[in-house]
């Protein structure tokens, strides 16, 4: 802004008749004096990733990942049980593949993929093992970061956006793009494709 780098967090004021909020403003407070003594923050959510688009190749990347790995899927909607789905995030910490553009030959892969794995998910229960679930895709060995969430401080906004925030530096990927416009409109994110539909997916997971 005007040249200067900004890092936003809740005033001060705010902690002090709202309780629970303290934890955010010190996290907050800790990144501006890491950014003071060392410079540039590296956004953890700049990663790298593969994009899978045939059954064979997805199988290859998937054979790559380690035992617990994050999940998440990109719809055509928000109704679980009937959406299309676009694509399939998998993510180790060190790797990660896009299932892009998702195939029904695909499911067999990812359900054999998961089966020994510990799965973690953002909403899960609500929707994405609703999604895969549909298609045969299943999950036996779950966590989930909103339930988490909710146990740890059920106070605070859930998103999947916020709950980062609290963890790890990441840049406002979803705010960015819940901001994202073609024209004079505004686009969800579902709406998106290609590469643009792999990135956010990719930085999601």
């Amino acid at each position: 802004i005007a040249n200067r780098i900004a890092l936003p967090s809740v005033h001060p004021a705010f902690v002090l008749r709202v309780e629970g909020w303290h934890p955010v403003l010190l996290k907050d407070v800790m990144r501006a004096v890491r950014w003071v003594k060392e410079g540039p923050i590296k956004c953890e959510d700049n990663v790298k990733y593969v994009t899978c688009s045939t059954p064979t190749a997805l199988k290859r990347a998937l054979a790559q990942l380690g035992s617990t790995v994050a999940v998440d899927v990109e719809t055509k909607g928000t109704e679980a049980m009937t959406t299309g789905l676009k694509c399939v995030g998998i993510s180790d910490g060190v790797r990660t593949v896009v299932a892009y553009p998702y195939r029904r030959a695909m499911a067999r892969e990812l359900d054999r993929a998961f089966r020994k794995r510990t799965v973690v998910t953002h909403n899960g229960p609500q929707f994405d093992q609703i999604v895969l679930g549909v298609r045969g895709i299943r999950i036996p060995k779950h966590e989930d970061t909103l339930i988490a969430h909710h146990a740890f401080v059920s106070n605070l906004p859930a998103g999947l956006d916020q709950v980062v925030s609290e963890y790890v530096d990441a840049s406002p990927w979803k705010y960015l793009s819940k901001n994202r416009r073609v024209g004079d409109k505004k686009l969800a994110s579902w709406a998106a494709d290609g590469e643009e539909l792999c990135e956010y997916n990719a930085k999601d997971v």
